[in-house]
């Protein structure tokens, strides 16, 4: 919700504000999420002018938009939308445009006459069938199908119940034994713990090393090689 509401409210018609609240049993509250339209007014005038458009359309002005679309309400502007977490808090900003548009050629209403609907088988659960517009043969053919694959469900189910149940037998006789590699894991982990006590008393030790008079009293390398005359004209 924190990262998809921001981009779901722009989409509502009437929603200004979404929170989210966390209730502990004693009954105290704790603010976890709020996502909130900072120009409120502005995104509600815009949107009225949408929905009050659409509650006054009738079927006769959806016919008569369906040959123009000239008179069709239109509307564009901003919504600033504010996120704030319990950690953090951040803004974005929407450029909406909202309109009202009529399906002039029939694409839309085509497009939707050939989305065919779901049929379904509802008991303790819900099942899937396939409608068949052409033949309504075929539609009980399906939902036929559909109550036959009840004893196909329940025998899967039964195998994977069975299933779970010998693994489950398996793992418990497996958590009752020894393990059998527990003496040499003792004796790697007596070993190690020598060998981090011996690291940790080298580090201990601090070796101070001081440049001998000879060695600080050594030329670099650049003085071994630059001739007097070079270091004048360096100098200069």
């Amino acid at each position: 919700m924190e990262k998809s509401g921001s981009q779901l409210l722009p989409f509502l018609k009437n929603v200004l504000r979404v929170t989210v609240d966390e209730i502990a049993p004693s009954g105290g509250k704790k603010r976890l999420l709020e996502i909130s339209i900072e120009n409120a007014a502005e995104v509600t005038r815009a949107r009225d002018k949408i929905n009050d458009a659409l509650a006054a359309y009738d079927v006769e002005s959806v016919d008569t938009h369906a040959v123009s679309d000239t008179d069709l309400p239109a509307v564009v502007f901003r919504q600033n939308i504010r996120v704030t977490t319990a950690k953090t808090q951040f803004q974005e900003s929407w450029r909406i445009v909202s309109d009202l548009y009529a399906d002039q050629n029939g694409q839309l209403k085509s497009a939707a006459d050939g989305v065919l609907p779901d049929v379904y088988v509802r008991g303790a659960g819900i099942y899937t069938a396939k409608l068949n517009a052409e033949n309504p043969i075929g539609t009980m053919q399906s939902i036929e199908h559909t109550l036959r694959a009840f004893e196909d469900f329940a025998d899967q189910d039964r195998t994977r119940i069975e299933r779970d149940e010998k693994a489950l037998s398996d793992y418990r006789a497996q958590s009752d034994k020894p393990f059998e590699h527990e003496l040499k894991l003792k004796e790697l982990v007596a070993r190690q713990q020598e060998l981090n006590k011996t690291l940790d008393l080298d580090k201990s030790d601090k070796q101070v090393v001081e440049k001998t008079p000879e060695e600080a009293e050594e030329p670099r390398a650049w003085q071994q090689h630059v001739r007097p005359s070079e270091v004048a004209k360096v100098q200069l």
